[in-house]
């Protein structure tokens, strides 16, 4: 039998984060953070995507006009980091004002508090009495009061909530639709502990949390329904999410596979900075303009008076053009079903992302941002390099959680075959019953890589097959053998 040489298993080089999407005022503070702490780029990238989003959520959203596709700009990124990695002290920096903004409407809430109570202890005074009125005479005008009153009485109560646009990730569900119900339907969860919120969406307390996740990524309506309490309706809730945690972590996330959740994450895994040294303090008059910026997204106007983001005249063919490409990728049968859902997700995603740095564009060069944006070639230019990035780390994601043909499975199956093997060959049989993990079109798909790596040769003898083992591995110490298994590729995406 002739054999050629083992080829190694080769996986999508990691794509970096395309800081030239950014307008200079954030890429200069996102290289100003690397500098200074001695870190990847795409941690600080990804969580000033998270902080965009925090701010501009329901201040802006996106249509495009010719299908009224309509998305808010709520974001959902896990950033897989490993250990010494600073993440902890990437986050302060990112979101040190937003943290200062938010105790300043706290501070602000704690000094008008008392003077509020005492308003409403005084409406429900009035209230009593004019129900009381009102029983006893059925006068329209009564019935109006009560009506007035009532109506005031709500905006006052309105006001007894704290205030709050970011919290932690150890929240149950119940908590956060609590918070939700008294911040206009939005708030961010962000955290250097993702493994805390992972638990919850696995229904740490009850099974039906994971819904609720994904009502909070597309804004639709949801209700918590209370026994022996009033329900908690909600019409547009939305939630930015931005996980910090490590890789191994990522594991916990398989079981939810399938049901829409992993499928709704864009994925950052970052490597660790192989050079290791001291870092140069970032330039102030970059840590304050990017503040500063941010205060004046803050500032841009209520909630209540949402600007948009539509598609140019001149783009929309290009638009149409990213959109086809991206989708026809969800044809390739080498990807497993959970990654073709995240293929469906992903253009929108995208869309998201570059509506908030066309915001964040809007900052360049003047104070204020306009009400009605629109994306250009530019902005498409920029998506399809975040697609990139972003496919490539969703990958290796994939390879952590479970995948199609993932590192981890081909491993395991050429681990089997050796283990199973009768001289140099191993029947299928025998093979189908050491590998019950995989289901018979999953582990044929497994062989056919394996050979197309001629790692193995499959002989077809009717309905069984035998799979004979190339004799250089049985050659190879076990170092040569992880290399083969685990070598990357340098030229292109998988």
């Amino acid at each position: 039998m002739q054999w050629e040489k083992p080829i190694p298993i080769q996986f999508a080089k990691e794509v970096t984060f395309p800081l030239d999407v950014f307008p200079t005022w954030v890429s200069d503070f996102v290289s100003g953070i690397v500098n200074e702490l001695s870190v990847s780029d795409d941690v600080p990238a990804n969580l000033v995507i998270s902080a965009l989003s925090t701010l501009i959520t329901k201040k802006f959203h996106f249509l495009y006009e010719e299908t009224n596709w309509r998305l808010d700009l709520n974001t959902y990124i896990i950033i897989a980091s490993p250990p010494g990695t600073k993440k902890d002290a990437v986050l302060k920096r990112v979101f040190a004002e937003i943290y200062q903004y938010q105790s300043q409407l706290e501070q602000e809430f704690e000094d008008k508090f008392p003077r509020i109570k005492s308003q409403v202890m005084n409406m429900e005074k009035r209230l009593e009495k004019a129900s009381d009125l009102y029983a006893k005479n059925t006068d329209e005008k009564y019935q109006k009061e009560c009506e007035e009153i009532i109506r005031k009485l709500e905006g006052l109560k309105a006001k007894l909530y704290k205030p709050t646009c970011v919290i932690g990730g150890d929240a149950t569900p119940e908590s956060i639709i609590s918070l939700l119900s008294k911040n206009n339907e939005y708030m961010s969860i962000i955290t250097a502990e993702g493994s805390e919120l992972f638990s919850y969406f696995n229904g740490k307390y009850k099974n039906n949390s994971i819904e609720f996740y994904l009502k909070c990524w597309e804004g639709s309506p949801y209700t918590l329904y209370r026994v022996g309490r009033e329900d908690e309706l909600l019409s547009n809730p939305l939630l930015t999410i931005g996980l910090l945690t490590q890789p191994v972590e990522l594991k916990k996330l398989r079981g939810f596979e399938g049901r829409g959740l992993v499928e709704r994450f864009l994925y950052s895994v970052p490597k660790v900075n192989s050079v290791l040294r001291l870092g140069v303090g970032i330039v102030d008059e970059v840590r304050d303009l990017y503040n500063l910026n941010l205060r004046r997204i803050i500032a841009n106007g209520s909630n209540l008076e949402q600007g948009v983001i539509k598609v140019s005249q001149n783009a929309k063919e290009r638009f149409n053009e990213l959109y086809e490409t991206i989708n026809k990728e969800m044809l390739d049968d080498n990807y497993s079903d959970s990654f073709k859902e995240w293929l469906a997700k992903v253009y929108g995603n995208l869309i998201k992302i570059v509506s908030l740095i066309r915001v964040a564009n809007e900052l360049e060069y003047k104070e204020t941002i306009d009400k009605n944006l629109e994306l250009y070639e530019r902005d498409l230019s920029n998506l399809e390099k975040l697609y990139k990035y972003y496919k490539s780390h969703a990958l290796k994601s994939y390879g952590i959680v479970r995948g199609g043909h993932r590192r981890s499975d081909l491993k395991y199956l050429l681990k089997r075959i050796l283990d199973l093997k009768n001289g140099n060959s191993v029947n299928s049989t025998v093979l189908s019953n050491g590998t019950k993990k995989f289901l018979a079109p999953e582990r044929n798909q497994l062989l056919s890589e394996l050979e197309d790596h001629n790692l193995i040769k499959v002989f077809n003898q009717g309905r069984k097959k035998t799979i004979f083992i190339n004799p250089e591995i049985e050659k190879m110490h076990l170092k040569e053998f992880a290399l083969l298994m685990d070598a990357q590729e340098d030229s292109k995406l998988i």
